[in-house]
C-alpha cells in the first residue's frame, strides 16, 4: 500500500471514530435529553462536526500527497546518475570520446611528432644537408693556344683540406662558341689552394680557354 493510500486510510478511520462532542446532535437522530433541544440545533451542530472532520480529512490527503511525490522523485534526486546521463556515458565510452581516450590520442600525436622530428633530422644529416658547406672557390689563372685544336688552361682551386672535387673548362672560339670541352678531377689534398693546368683539344682554332665551374665529389 502507497504513502498516500495509508494517509487516506488513517483519515477516514479519524473521521469515523471522532466521537460527538457535548450537546452535538446527528442530524436525523432524537435530540440528547442532556443538552438543547430541537432538531435545527442538532442538524447545525451534526454539520459543523461533519465540516471539520472533512476539512481535517482533506487536509491529510494533500500531506499525503506531498509526501507520496517526494517519495517518487527521491530516487531520480539521490542517483546522480539519470538515465540520459548514463547513456551520454555509455555513448562517449563506445566512441572513444571518454577523458583517458583524449590523452592517449593526444600522447599518440605527440609520440608521431616527435618520430617524424628525429626522422627528418636522421635523413637531413645523413643526406648532408644539415652540414656545413666545404669552401670552394675556383679561378682562372691563365691560358696558352698550343695549336688549332688544342688550348692549355691554368687555374687555382681553393677548397677543404681532404676534399675532393671536381672542374669542368671549355675552350671557345672568336664568337664565344665552346669548341672543346674537358672535366677534370681533382684529388683530395691536405692543402687548401693548389693551381692546375690542363690541355683542352678542340675542333676548331679556339681563343681562349678558362674554367666553366668546379664543384665537391
Amino acid at each position: 500500500m502507497s504513502m498516500s493510500n495509508k494517509m487516506v486510510s488513517a483519515a477516514t478511520k479519524n473521521i469515523a471514530a471522532n466521537p460527538q462532542g457535548p450537546g452535538e446532535t446527528v442530524f436525523g437522530s432524537p435530540p440528547n435529553p442532556g443538552g438543547p433541544t430541537g432538531v435545527g440545533l442538532g442538524a447545525e451542530a451534526s454539520q459543523t462536526t461533519m465540516c471539520c472532520n472533512a476539512a481535517d480529512g482533506i487536509e491529510l490527503l494533500a500531506i499525503a500527497n506531498n509526501l507520496e511525490t517526494l517519495r517518487l522523485t527521491e530516487p531520480a534526486l539521490s542517483n546522480p546518475e539519470s538515465p540520459p546521463a548514463r547513456d551520454a556515458v555509455d555513448l562517449a565510452a563506445r566512441y572513444g570520446r571518454t577523458p583517458a581516450a583524449a590523452r592517449r590520442t593526444r600522447w599518440a600525436i605527440a609520440a608521431s611528432a616527435l618520430a617524424f622530428t628525429v626522422i627528418l633530422v636522421a635523413w637531413l644529416v645523413w643526406g648532408g644537408l644539415l652540414q656545413a658547406p666545404a669552401q670552394l672557390e675556383a679561378r682562372d689563372i691563365g691560358h696558352r693556344i698550343l695549336d688549332d685544336s688544342a688550348v692549355s688552361v691554368t687555374w687555382e682551386l681553393n677548397v677543404e683540406p681532404h676534399t675532393k672535387a671536381r672542374c669542368a673548362l671549355q675552350a671557345l672560339n672568336s664568337s664565344f662558341g665552346i669548341v672543346g670541352w674537358v672535366i677534370v678531377d681533382v684529388p683530395a689534398s691536405a692543402e687548401r689552394t693548389r693551381q692546375f693546368t690542363e690541355t683542352v683539344r678542340t675542333t676548331e682554332p679556339a681563343v681562349t680557354g678558362l674554367i666553366y665551374r668546379c664543384w665537391l665529389t
